[in-house]
């Protein structure tokens, strides 16, 4: 008994635990990161440059992801699901161990009569008050390095503050303009002031809420309940032109792939396929160009053996049977509790650290090609952001060129969205790449994926888009300087980062910016790419990217 106590104890020392004070396992969940845990952490340790003596802020470009928010109606019903499944697994446990076939020591004690802290609410989403917390104080800080620029009395030309019609997201914008206008007012003990924030309608709001509208990126609603995404159908084309081409001569088989592709047909694609059979051929080739083609499936299918190595480890550690679902359903459960209930000694205890960081890369993954560079269209249906961006810029520089009179002109332009909307905006701006990697974007050339752990790499979600991610443009006066009088500083979570497209600098004169970080992406007009009847991009074989995804996933390759 003696020698198996300290066999265990030796294990338990091989297996490292998230508990080491060396590993912070809050730092490693994506997109479900909160804010202050990654704000302070720069990508490549750059040394931001000093601003030069004379240059002054004239004009403040904000966006920014809200704040930390509860989990959706959705995923709180999977652990719901989880709950229940985990009571058999349990029950199973204890049945084996009145037979002696296996210890209930190993299974951890919390696990004993689990429910979802989320058991029995009907809503979901919403901002909670860390992210209040997280957003206030943003706004604090920002009025504090930036004084110059919100030293005026507000007025909402001045100050535009913009939102979705995202309750979250406008729940964001209110809490920062409360940091911002902190004492500014006559409301109440705080001095508070009302302030106006605006939103698009959900269906036009392609500043914003670019991947809504854009016809080539959003999910189709087909005839009858069941959504059809053009992710999924393009899949199903791509697989049933590969078929059907190799069997050219025989016709009921074609048929029968072409009738089981109209049942979930999104609408938009109804005329397309109301053509003869023979030509079905033709229509599926021209829908394999479809946007994302299979990659939804890839990300799916690259995420299967991740977990399911994940899985063999903890079913032997904790002699439960858990499926893969289990796991994918601890891992969300992990970064809940720890990233909205600040608990990191239950789910998060089930992993070790060299689980978490493949876990991370599995999220990263889906990230980097679902919203990110993994395809252009992520980032180019958000090029009307840019344009407003940039057209701000000019419209401060006319200001100041022309002397108008303080209070007449606007000096920030504030906005609150989604992780739909930051990192697709990162992307445009060249964030998070080497100078040779931001040349093949504007070329048009995939990029690699991010490699596997330990390997290191720029892309991580977490300071991607954590909760309250967030881009400033600062647009500086610098009248004495004799090559250019105005340049752009880029901030990402409040750290100025380098460009690649103006030679890795963080200080950018603003006619270079314009030059090459602006003007290439406004050749993509946002009508042309998420039109489906206008867009029609070179085909990519429906395999590529999962041949791209194996080798990572299996180890090889780096």
């Amino acid at each position: 008994m003696a020698m198996a106590t300290v066999l265990m104890l030796f294990v338990s020392l091989l297996v490292p635990s998230i508990a080491d004070n060396s590993f912070d396992v809050r730092q490693h969940f994506s997109t479900v990161t909160r804010y202050g845990v990654v704000k302070d952490i720069s990508v490549n340790a750059f040394v931001a440059s000093t601003v030069p003596d004379g240059c002054s802020p004239i004009h403040l470009n904000l966006v920014a992801r809200h704040g930390t928010r509860s989990p959706t109606k959705k995923r709180m019903r999977e652990l719901d699901n989880f709950a229940s499944h985990l009571d058999v697994l349990l029950r199973d446990a204890k049945n084996e161990a009145q037979q002696g076939n296996l210890s209930l020591q190993k299974v951890p004690a919390w696990l004993w009569g689990w429910q979802s802290p989320w058991k029995g609410k009907l809503k979901g989403g919403e901002l909670m008050s860390k992210g209040e917390d997280e957003m206030y104080h943003l706004g604090i800080r920002i009025r504090e390095r930036f004084l110059g620029l919100f030293d005026e009395e507000y007025h909402p030309d001045i100050f535009v503050i913009k939102a979705t019609q995202v309750p979250r997201a406008s729940a964001s914008a209110v809490a920062f303009g409360l940091g911002l206008f902190n004492g500014r007012g006559s409301l109440g003990p705080g001095r508070h002031r009302a302030f106006a924030v605006t939103s698009e309608s959900r269906a036009s709001d392609i500043l914003l809420r670019f991947h809504d509208c854009c016809e080539n990126y959003k999910i189709f609603m087909p005839q009858g309940k069941r959504k059809t995404s053009p992710v999924v159908f393009s899949y199903r084309c791509a697989a049933a032109y590969e078929l059907i081409s190799t069997s050219l001569s025989d016709i009921r088989f074609q048929n029968t792939h072409y009738k089981q592709l109209k049942v979930s047909i999104p609408v938009s694609y109804t005329s397309i396929l109301s053509v003869k059979l023979e030509s079905t051929c033709t229509v599926f080739s021209y829908l394999v160009q479809d946007f994302r083609k299979s990659q939804e499936p890839s990300v799916n299918k690259l995420k299967e053996p991740i977990l399911d190595e994940v899985t063999s480890a903890l079913v032997k550690r904790h002699e439960l049977n858990f499926t893969r679902q289990d796991i994918a359903s601890l891992w969300f459960l992990c970064k809940q509790e720890a990233s909205l209930l600040d608990i990191t000694d239950q789910a998060c205890g089930l992993f070790n650290p060299s689980e978490v960081t493949l876990l991370e890369w599995m999220d990263d993954l889906g990230v980097f090609i679902l919203k990110g560079y993994g395809n252009s269209l992520n980032y180019r249906m958000g090029v009307p952001l840019l344009q407003d961006v940039a057209l701000s810029m000019e419209q401060a520089i006319n200001a100041k060129e022309e002397h108008h009179t303080p209070g007449t002109y606007e000096k920030a332009r504030l906005r609150f969205a989604h992780a739909e909307t930051l990192i697709p905006f990162s992307c445009l701006l060249g964030l998070f790449l080497e100078e040779s990697e931001f040349k093949q974007i504007q070329m048009k050339q995939p990029l690699q994926l991010p490699l596997k752990p330990p390997n290191k790499r720029n892309w991580r979600g977490s300071t991607v888009a954590p909760f309250a991610g967030n881009n400033m443009l600062v647009l500086y006066s610098c009248p004495a300087n004799n090559s250019s009088k105005y340049f752009v500083q880029v901030l990402h979570n409040e750290i100025p980062v380098p460009l690649p497209g103006c030679d890795n600098t963080d200080f950018c004169p603003y006619e270079v910016f314009k030059e090459r970080v602006v003007n290439p992406h406004l050749k993509h007009d946002y009508n042309i790419v998420c039109d489906t009847k206008l867009e029609q991009p070179k085909p990519e074989p429906v395999t590529s990217k999962l041949q791209q995804v194996v080798p990572l996933v299996l180890g090889e390759g780096e």
